[in-house]
Formats: C-alpha cells, structure tokens, sequence
C-alpha cells in the first residue's frame, strides 16, 4: 500500500469517527424530544426518518426507493395516525397495497417499513415492530442470468459508443457496481500497478468500505485507451461524455437492456448481470470465496454465495451415481 493510500485510509477512519460521534449525538437528541412528545404520529416519524437519510448521506437512490414506500403508507395510514395504533393488519393491508399497485416490487416497500419501525424503535418512538409478525409468501426463486465473454461481444456489436463499450467491458472485468463505476476517477488508478480503489472521501460505496482491486490486463487496456492528456482536478471521472461530465445510471442502464434487445437475450437480462457474470465466473472457475467476496465489496460471505451456480456437467455426474441416464453415457 502507497503512502497515498495509507493517508486516505487514515483519513475516512478519522470521518468514520467523527461521523458516528455525529450519529449518536442526533439519535440522543431524537429521543429527548421523543420523551416531550410521547403521542408520535406517523408523518412525523417518516419526516425524522427522511431527514436522518439525508443527514447520514444514504445514496440518493435509497433514500427515493424509501420516500417512495413512505408516501404509500401515509396514503393508506392517513396523515394523523399514532404509531401505537398500527397494527400487524395495518402491515399486512399495505402490501396488498403495494402488491396491487407494483407486483414486483412491494418486498422492498416490506423492507423499507420494516426497517423504518426498527429506527423508530431505537428512537424509543415504540417498543415493538408491527412488522415482525408480518411473514411474506415464498414465491418461486428464478435463476439470475449472466453473460458469457462471447454474449458480451454480440451485445457491444449493438453499442454505437465507444465509450459505452468501455463501460461495459470494464464492468464485466471488475465486477463494479455502476455507481462505482460511474465515480471512479483517476486519482483512483494506477495503471501502472494494475489496480484501482473503489471509495473515496468524496463517494461510498454501498459496503460503506474503500477497497482495492487487482485489474485483468482487458480491464487495463481500457484505462490506457481512455487516459486523457489533461486530467480536470475536480472532475477527473474515468467514464464521462465528451465535455468531461458524469453519465446518468439511467443512461448507461437504458442503452444497454437496448442493445440487449436488439441481440435477441433474455428480458432478465440487464446491466448489473454484468456484475453478476464476473462474479459467477470468478467462482465457478475456482476463485476463493473469500477472495471474491472482498474483490465484489460484499458485505457478507452469504451474499457472494449467492452467486455460485452448478455446472450440467457437474450435474451430470450426479445423476449418473444414481444410474440415471441423463446425458451421454
């Protein structure tokens, strides 16, 4: 690790600090306001929520996925209901809901609900999350698809910009998220030691960790083709437009499921299979888990697991034991 890195290092631990300082002095002062008022209704619950949100720099796609959940339950709460009064019925009446209204989203209005009663509870705002009781239907686990090199390159063949081919190479070779990959700048490279650092001062990862990762020589020759004679100081993004500013996840999203399309894959197909593909791949070929959990900024082993995927062959040889015949004998 160079001296830079060990700067930086240090540097986030002492704002780690001075930021968990920060989150107890607040949630202290939350509660004291909490024993003034101990008739708290659910609007003012969802307005302290959002503002500890935004206070605690939740990613802006967070804190909309949540502001979205809470509108529907004040919607279907009302304005004025005392948190005492809701009930596991109340829950359970607002993911049919949500189910009705977004059939493929309501777990994540669960999630965020759920995860909104549990602040309230450290708050001292109620004793007891009306939620725990609430058990979602087990539904049918579809397989996560990925992509193989080959489905990669027919799908560039459909890219018409250059450096949204970079963009999605260097996804595939690293395993970045896309926010990540959207804020890494150069200051975060070093091509010459083949390696870049994924969080910064400026920008955390989802993980909440800056970590560093080994490139392919693929994933490097991208970085060389892209390096600018002039790097901007404040805007040095490695993946921008032409005047030097940042893409939108929508835009870099968009035009890939497009090109996807028109290269006839899977509709469940999209950019974070990119990730996904990396990941099995790593896996699948022998990579510790580990390893790859730290190379993904997996928050646990459980997660990167989730990625493991069975060969046929391996599955093959299985039902051979049983004398099944299955395959080529």
């Amino acid at each position: 690790m160079n001296n830079d890195s060990q700067i930086l290092l240090s540097n986030t631990k002492a704002e780690g600090d001075l930021l968990r300082l920060i989150h107890r002095v607040v949630e202290q002062a939350i509660k004291e306001q909490y024993t003034i008022n101990n008739d708290k209704v659910f609007s003012a619950l969802c307005d302290d929520y959002k503002k500890y949100l935004k206070e605690f720099g939740y990613s802006e796609k967070y804190q909309i996925s949540v502001s979205t959940t809470l509108a529907k339950a004040e919607f279907l709460f009302g304005p004025t209901k005392n948190l005492h009064e809701i009930t596991t019925k109340d829950i359970e009446a607002f993911l049919q809901f949500c189910k009705r209204k977004a059939p493929a989203g309501y777990k994540v209005d669960f999630r965020n609900l759920r995860t909104l009663f549990s602040k309230a509870i450290s708050w001292n705002f109620i004793k007891e999350n009306p939620c725990k009781q609430v058990k979602l239907p087990r539904e049918q686990q579809h397989r996560r698809e990925y992509l193989i090199l080959s489905d990669l390159q027919i799908v560039l063949s459909f890219v018409r910009l250059e450096v949204l081919k970079d963009i999605y190479q260097f996804a595939f070779h690293t395993a970045l998220r896309l926010s990540e990959l959207l804020n890494l700048r150069w200051s975060d490279v070093s091509i010459n030691d083949g390696i870049i650092t994924v969080g910064s001062e400026s920008f955390r990862t989802k993980s909440r960790k800056i970590r560093t990762i080994p490139l392919s020589s693929e994933a490097i020759e991208i970085l060389k083709r892209r390096f600018p004679k002039y790097i901007n100081p404040v805007d040095d993004f490695v993946f921008t437009k032409k005047e030097g500013k940042k893409y939108s996840n929508n835009f870099i999203s968009k035009n890939f499921k497009r090109a996807l399309r028109r290269a006839g894959m899977k509709e469940n197909v999209c950019f974070h299979s990119l990730r996904h593909s990396a990941i099995s791949h790593a896996l699948n070929n022998g990579a510790p888990l580990s390893a790859v959990k730290d190379f993904a900024g997996h928050s646990s082993i459980q997660t990167t697991q989730n990625y493991l995927h069975t060969n046929l062959d391996d599955l093959r040889k299985v039902s051979r034991t049983f004398n099944i015949a299955v395959g080529d004998k």
